[in-house]
Formats: structure tokens, sequence, C-alpha cells
């Protein structure tokens, strides 16, 4: 929309323009931004905000789950510190037991993201479907919000991802280490004998 043409539109409700730039820093000027800004809900609000509203409702517990995926994350690279400070069995033993649940949960997690992302693809989809929504701004914010919740998913994902091969490197190191250690004992061991 053109500045000419939401000047005529803010002009028909009755609410003058402030110059562009410009910065309300008196009591009237507070009161008309204010009144601009109530307009402009109003207006929104009776174009159908309430489909965006309610787009914006479906993508919370989505994203909920997206920083649990990141919150297991950390969890992981807690527990690759742990690891690789431990000696004792029991202690590494209990660290992967916690870190396959994690490893779990994460993908269970993932799971319920995919499918309902999928969900709302479909939902999008049908949207578009509909006469006059395929090049609608609705349809637009739409995708934007399916679009940036999938970028968002992906790079939680791909961090997770890799901090599960980091733990996965450091375990293999670590089995290496004592692999060599068990060897060369038992290499030494047999030189005597």
């Amino acid at each position: 929309m053109s500045v000419d043409r939401l000047r005529e539109l803010r002009k028909k409700k009755g609410v003058s323009m402030m110059a562009e730039g410009e910065i309300p820093n008196d009591a009237i000027a507070a009161e008309e931004a204010r009144k601009l800004g109530d307009q402009q809900i109003q207006i929104v609000a009776e174009n159908g905000s309430d489909d965006v509203d309610l787009q914006i409702q479906l993508y919370k517990p989505i994203n909920a789950l997206i920083e649990e995926i990141r919150k297991s994350t950390e969890q992981l690279d807690v527990l690759r510190g742990k690891d690789a400070r431990s000696s004792d069995d029991k202690t590494r033993k209990k660290i992967m037991g916690e870190m396959t649940e994690t490893v779990n949960k994460v993908m269970t997690l993932s799971g319920d993201v995919k499918n309902a992302l999928m969900e709302i693809k479909s939902m999008n989809d049908k949207f578009d479907a509909e006469d006059g929504n395929q090049n609608s701004a609705r349809s637009q914010v739409r995708n934007n919000l399916y679009q940036a919740t999938v970028r968002r998913f992906q790079e939680h994902a791909a961090e997770f991802a890799e901090s599960r091969e980091a733990f996965r490197q450091s375990v293999q190191g670590m089995l290496f280490i004592v692999l060599f250690i068990v060897l060369f004992f038992f290499k030494f061991f047999f030189k005597f004998f």
C-alpha cells in the first residue's frame, strides 16, 4: 500500500497524518499516535486478522516443542562434558542412559513437530486452493509463519544432530584410549612371560 493511499484511508477515518519520521514528544501528539495505532488495529481486525491470530496460536505448541529440542541439545552438551570428566564405569553407564533418553525424547519431539507442520501445510494448501486466497496477504502470512517455523526447527534439529555426533565421537575416542591402554598392558604383560 502506498503512503498516499495510507494517508487517504487515515483521513477517511478522521485521523491526521503525522510527518514521516516524526516522533511524538508532547501529550497531544502522543494521544494522536495512540488513536492512530488503535484505529490501525481496528482496521486489521475488520480485515480478518482473526485468521492471522489463529495461525499464530497454531504455532505456539510447535514452538514449545522446538524449544524443548533446543534445551535437549544443551542437556546433551552437559552430558558430554560430564562423560569427558568421569572415569567411573557406573557414572559413564548412567550418563549413557541419560543420553539415550534424551535422544529418544528428541526423536519423539521431532516426529510431533513434523506431523504438526504437515497438518498446517495441508491447511495452508486448502486455504490457497479457495478462490481469491492464493496470492492474498493472509496466504502470504500463513506461508511466512510456516517457513519461519520450518527453518527454526531445521536449525535446532541440525544443532542437536551435531551435538549428538560430537558426543558419539567423544565416546569413541574414550573407547579407543581404553582399548589402547588394555592392549598395551596386555602386550607388556605377555612380554615378560
